[in-house]
């Protein structure tokens, strides 16, 4: 059974302002901390600190100067490597964070034994262990303790059953599926914790997410080639959650696609290393046919109708990938984001049009539940247009300038963008028919 939309809704607000909280203690932590100071303080203040891909003040200006893409022949290797800080448990504070304190060595549910702490968020921690009953490796996502953790974990687990029953089905009809590019879910059990319960999701070992390979790793800078590829891969997991699932993920971005890279030839700039990725975390996701008016997505890849909260569909998803495919062909953010809530909506939507185009006010004014929000943002203007001197950061010309020697590629590139980020929804490119596009 679902639990109330009411516990989400929470959940999401709270997670927010969690979030928000650890930021500024990590800020704070870092100016008290000295030079000399503890070594494992430090490294959870790293951890908790997101690389962003380009400083806010920086968006406006065109960057011209990315980092060389290596020429490889197909015998060449260089193996993948991410520059992130390690998270050490002895940092972390699992009485008051509410964390489980997993230690290396210990048996879950009496057949997972953890060998390593792959990471820690907002949300959870997740482990390497090894599954004793099948001799592989897994990870497990280990959830904060707390009943608004509990609920929402609960409904992630319904929608990655969802894709798991889709899946099986069309294994069984011998048709084509995108669910080989879901992360999937194994098993999931609930363990006792000192401050409550904790709720444990088990999940096919991946390698890093995008968002690491784009900004921490040694492979930064993407061919076009891998690019496709990933994008590809995308599409065919969007279409099949839309499609198959009855699912809108509303949150993708590099953080939640996880990138899968062949043991044996771990270069993503080699032609012959086989990589794929996988959408994950389904943790604010929901079904096409709620009536969805809650705040989704993260701020820098959120879609018009999301920022003035109005009907919520599959093209939103759509909006979020245009945003990814942006910044893996960039290693940019298209869009920045500004903390305050209200300022937020009139800033980005500002943003947009002055990118992508005039925002009609009449475009959305009837599928609007409240329309404070569109006063608030609109006022009295019918029409958002472009502030003079912006720049339109996916017109081939920018993206020249940023992929110089590959003016084919970057003009395809623009073109594709252009139709994945119409302002109207109904315009844009179903994952269906971006699977076709030339691109």
């Amino acid at each position: 059974m679902m639990p109330p939309k009411g516990i989400r809704t929470q959940f999401i607000e709270k997670k927010k302002a969690m979030d928000a909280m650890n930021t500024k203690i990590g800020m704070i932590n870092q100016e008290n901390t000295s030079p000399g100071g503890n070594s494992s303080q430090q490294s959870v203040q790293k951890s908790r600190k997101r690389i962003r891909v380009q400083k806010s003040e920086e968006l406006s200006t065109p960057q011209t100067n990315m980092p060389k893409r290596r020429k490889l022949n197909a015998d060449q290797k260089v193996e993948l490597t991410i520059n992130s800080s390690t998270t050490e448990n002895e940092g972390l504070d699992f009485g008051v964070e509410g964390l489980y304190p997993a230690k290396n060595g210990q048996l879950l549910n009496k057949r997972y034994k953890i060998d390593e702490m792959l990471g820690v968020g907002g949300f959870a921690t997740v482990h390497m262990a090894m599954d004793k009953k099948t001799k592989t490796n897994v990870a497990l996502k280990i959830v904060r303790c707390g009943q608004w953790y509990n609920d929402v974990s609960d409904q992630e687990i319904e929608f990655m059953r969802t894709a798991r029953d889709a899946s099986d089905a069309e294994s069984d009809s011998h048709s084509s599926s995108g669910s080989k590019y879901i992360v999937s879910l194994l098993d999931s059990f609930r363990i006792k914790g000192a401050c409550g319960i904790h709720v444990v999701m088990v999940t096919e070992m991946l390698g890093p997410n995008l968002y690491s390979v784009l900004v921490e790793s040694n492979q930064n800078v993407l061919s076009f080639h891998r690019i496709q590829r990933f994008s590809q891969n995308i599409l065919q997991g969007l279409h099949f959650l839309h499609s198959k699932c009855g699912i809108m993920h509303l949150d993708l971005k590099p953080d939640n696609i996880m990138v899968r890279v062949d043991p044996e030839n771990m270069d993503l700039n080699n032609p012959k290393c086989s990589a794929s990725v996988k959408i994950g975390d389904f943790g604010t996701s929901d079904y096409i046919t709620e009536n969805v008016r809650r705040t989704v997505q993260t701020c820098n890849y959120r879609a018009p109708e999301a920022f003035l909260k109005a009907k919520i569909t599959p093209a939103v998803d759509i909006w979020s990938f245009g945003c990814t495919l942006y910044e893996m062909a960039t290693r940019q953010l298209l869009f920045k984001c500004n903390d305050s809530e209200n300022c937020s909506r009139v800033f980005h939507m500002n943003c947009i049009s002055s990118s992508l185009g005039p925002i009609r006010k009449s475009l959305f004014k009837k599928d609007m539940e409240n329309e404070f929000i569109l006063e608030m943002v609109f006022g009295e203007k019918k029409v958002l247009t472009r502030t003079p001197g912006s720049t339109n950061f996916i017109r081939p010309e920018e993206l020249k300038k940023r992929r110089p020697k590959e003016d084919q590629h970057a003009q395809a590139c623009s073109q594709f963008l252009r139709e994945l980020m119409k302002i109207d929804p109904k315009k844009r490119l179903t994952a269906e028919q971006a699977l076709k596009h030339f691109f």
